[in-house]
């Protein structure tokens, strides 16, 4: 029978790895600047082929991924285009679920979480990114209650991120009221007209 407490730790492994997952779908390089930074702290473990994560230098790759996201993003510029959005999104979301499962010698299951990892991030990114679209089109901000907008994003992006670490069990909670949330606007907005 298993230990109860390895039941419970595998358990937050699977909702923080959840949490970076969507935090990934939203912005790629967030959760992976999040968790090298923890990792850096000692505040998080890494799986051993996926400690480089950690390094100081995946952590000034990654803010320096991040700062130029985020300017690109400022200036409504598309980062690097639609398709290969969702590409690093769904590599982000795969990286991060996998890289939190240092005590599993599964094969299966880092290859399952790998999949869910990627998968959730895809199913993350797809509403933003039609928020993100419709925010562009109508030029409003009020209009997506602010996250369709670079700012909302990447504050929600690193809330995300955080909680997983910090707070798992309230990571997926969150993350299913932003895409419920990217959801509804994006239905009001479709029932909107279009302002030019």
């Amino acid at each position: 029978m298993p230990d109860i407490s390895e039941t419970v730790s595998l358990l937050l492994t699977v909702f923080a790895g959840i949490g970076l997952a969507s935090a990934g779908g939203i912005r790629a390089f967030v959760p992976l600047l999040v968790l090298s930074l923890a990792v850096h702290m000692g505040q998080a473990e890494l799986m051993e082929p996926l400690a480089w994560l950690g390094s100081s230098a995946a952590s000034i790759v990654l803010s320096i991924l991040v700062f130029v996201e985020l300017v690109l993003r400022h200036t409504q510029r598309s980062f690097p285009g639609r398709r290969a959005s969702s590409v690093l999104a769904i590599a982000s979301g795969a990286l991060v679920t996998t890289a939190l499962l240092v005590d599993v010698h599964s094969t299966l299951v880092i290859a399952a979480a790998c999949v869910a990892g990627a998968l959730i991030a895809l199913f993350v990114q797809w509403p933003t990114s039609a928020l993100r679209a419709a925010a562009h089109r109508i030029g409003a901000e009020g209009a997506t209650g602010g996250l369709g907008t670079p700012k909302g994003e990447t504050a929600s992006a690193i809330l995300i991120s955080m909680l997983s670490l910090y707070a798992p069990i309230a990571a997926p909670m969150l993350v299913v009221a932003v895409v419920a949330g990217a959801l509804h606007m994006r239905r009001q907005q479709a029932g909107r007209p279009n302002v030019v």
